[in-house]
């Protein structure tokens, strides 16, 4: 051969990555669990969640399903853990297509396809949600953190459990 066609890889960025990709996917499961508390932990002190739909975000509309900070997802999930009445449900995530990038050694962003399909308690399952996540992690204590997570939605809206705190 005439020259060297080997691939490089940075082996520092795979495994950095996979340690992001990993914390996704454990993010993940605590909500299929329904461990809102410790999903809400993961977020910084000054961390933000929205969930806008993909029409609002293009024309950069400031119109949110959802647009909270900390203290409102706090909120949030004691609305949901100690007031909220439901029919019994479960939800199952499916995180594909992780691209993630490092703009410094303390921060990434990811982006990803989050689907959610809904199962009630007669065992039908029908599609929730189908959304586009960016989120922006900080590392804190040797560990990521979430600073800011948008959920775009590929649907207008969900059609089930969203809860609007008053």
């Amino acid at each position: 051969m005439a020259g060297d066609s080997s691939l490089q890889v940075d082996q520092d960025y795979l495994l950095k990555k996979e340690a992001v990709v990993a914390y996704l996917f454990r993010l993940c499961r605590m909500l299929d669990d329904f461990e809102i508390k410790r999903f809400v932990e993961e977020f910084t002190d000054d961390g933000t969640y929205r969930l806008i739909p993909r029409d609002n975000h293009e024309r950069k509309l400031p119109v949110h399903v959802i647009d909270d900070n900390k203290s409102r997802l706090i909120y949030r999930t004691n609305v949901i853990t100690d007031h909220w009445h439901y029919e019994r449900f479960r939800e199952t995530r499916m995180l594909s297509n992780v691209m993630v990038e490092f703009p410094s050694d303390r921060n990434a962003i990811a982006k990803s396809n989050l689907i959610i399909y809904h199962t009630d308690a007669e065992g039908r399952t029908k599609l929730h949600m189908t959304c586009v996540l960016e989120d922006h992690l900080v590392a804190l204590d040797g560990r990521w953190r979430i600073k800011d997570r948008i959920a775009i939605l590929e649907s207008f809206l969900p059609d089930e459990a969203i809860v609007v705190p008053p």
